[in-house]
C-alpha cells in the first residue's frame, strides 16, 4: 500500500510499516501515545498491543482504560516485559502473527537492525508498528516516518474560560520517505476521535523546513 501523499500526513492513517514518535520533552508521553493511536485505520477490528518494560512504565507512567476510551479506542491490550530487548521481540512476534492491527512499543534506543525487522514484519502482515521514544534521536532507523510530539496548553474552552478546552499537540515530521520535514499545531476532536489543525491556524499548514529540527 503506498504512503499517503497528503500535505498533512498526520491526517491519513499510516500505511503498514514502522513509524517512530518521540517525546519533545519529559511529560509528553501521553500526547505521543495519543498521536500514535490516532495513526490507526478506524475501520480496523484487530486488537492493538501496547508493549512496555517495567522500568519504562515506572518512569513514564502506564495507560488508562478510560482515557483510551475517550480516544474512541477500546480494543487495546497491554503487555509488560522485563527488558527493552523483550519489548522489541514481543513487537516483532505480534506483527508477524498478523493477529493485531498494531504493535506500539516504548523503546528508548532500538538498533537499525531491530527497526528493519519491525518494518519488514509490519509490512508483510499489513500492520502498523510504532516505536515510542522518550526523546528525539538522530540515530539511523528504518522508520518510514519519524515524528516529535510536544504537548501544548489546551485550547480555550468555548463556554467556560476557566475550563480546559481541546487537547493540543505540536507535531514535527522530521523524516519521511515521501514528504518534506514540516510541523503542525493540532487539537483533538472528541466527536470525530481525530486530530485536526488547531482553531485559528488552518491557514498555516506547515512551517518552513529550515525551521524544523532534523532527526
Amino acid at each position: 500500500m503506498p504512503l499517503p501523499t497528503s500535505p498533512q500526513p498526520w491526517r491519513a492513517p499510516a500505511s503498514p510499516g514502522l513509524e517512530e514518535v518521540a517525546n519533545a520533552a519529559v511529560g509528553d508521553t501521553a500526547g505521543a501515545l495519543a498521536f500514535a493511536l490516532s495513526r490507526l485505520d478506524v475501520s480496523e477490528t484487530r486488537p492493538i498491543l501496547l508493549i512496555s518494560h517495567h522500568f519504562n512504565t515506572s518512569q513514564q507512567g502506564g495507560w488508562h482504560a478510560a482515557g483510551l476510551a475517550r480516544l474512541g479506542i477500546g480494543r487495546v491490550h497491554g503487555v509488560a516485559t522485563s527488558r527493552e530487548q523483550d519489548t522489541l521481540w514481543a513487537m516483532e512476534e505480534v506483527l508477524r502473527s498478523g493477529a493485531a492491527a498494531a504493535a506500539i512499543g516504548f523503546v528508548a534506543a532500538p538498533t537499525l537492525l531491530a527497526t528493519r525487522r519491525l518494518d519488514f514484519a509490519a509490512r508483510e502482515r499489513g500492520c502498523l508498528a510504532v516505536v515510542l521514544r522518550p526523546r528525539p534521536d538522530a540515530a539511523l532507523s528504518a522508520a518510514r516516518r519519524r515524528w516529535i510530539a510536544a504537548g501544548l496548553p489546551s485550547a480555550p474552552h468555548p463556554e467556560d474560560a476557566r475550563a480546559p478546552g481541546a487537547f493540543r499537540l505540536h507535531l514535527t515530521l522530521t523524516r519521511s520517505r515521501s514528504e518534506p520535514p514540516a510541523s503542525w499545531t493540532v487539537e483533538w476532536d472528541d466527536e470525530t476521535h481525530h486530530f485536526h489543525l488547531a482553531a485559528g491556524l488552518a491557514d498555516h499548514r506547515v512551517v518552513a523546513p529550515d525551521r524544523v529540527r532534523a532527526a
